[in-house]
């Protein structure tokens, strides 16, 4: 299996952007069958009051759609990205899982950090479980 590790350092706050680095990415790792982004790397990471502005987490709704749709252009590669994911009142730092337009899962981080400046706590809800995808004839399991 081939795997990439996008260790990308997003911009916090440009969605577009990072969105546009990420398809950069993928066109330039044809044949990847798994390639991973890092925690938030829709919003950057971290960022902090941006998630208190509704605008912005529409944004990251809309840009969670294109992330979606664009990855229907690349149906044998299995995306993680790390998000935002809103679920009602509840808002998480999330990797979702995206193969060929469709969302196979979301995971949602566990154990917030908090400390310093990194206070997740202060805009996450903490997640549970564990959420398992098929690649191929493996089955893996996000953390």
């Amino acid at each position: 299996m081939k795997i990439f590790l996008a260790q990308e350092n997003p911009t916090v706050g440009d969605i577009s952007g990072n969105l546009a680095r990420l398809r950069q990415v993928l066109q330039e790792n044809p044949g990847a069958q798994l390639v991973v982004f890092p925690e938030l790397y829709l919003t950057g990471y971290p960022p902090c009051d941006l998630l208190l502005r509704g605008e912005f987490l529409q944004a990251v709704t809309e840009g969670l759609a294109a992330l979606q749709e664009l990855s229907k252009g690349y149906p044998g590669t299995t995306l993680v990205i790390g998000t935002p994911w809103q679920d009602g009142d509840d808002l998480f730092n999330s990797a979702v899982v995206l193969r060929g337009g469709t969302l196979l899962g979301v995971q949602h981080k566990r154990r917030l950090t908090s400390f310093g400046f990194f206070d997740e706590q202060r805009y996450f809800t903490p997640g549970e479980g564990n959420v398992l995808i098929q690649l191929e004839e493996r089955t893996v399991g996000m953390l």
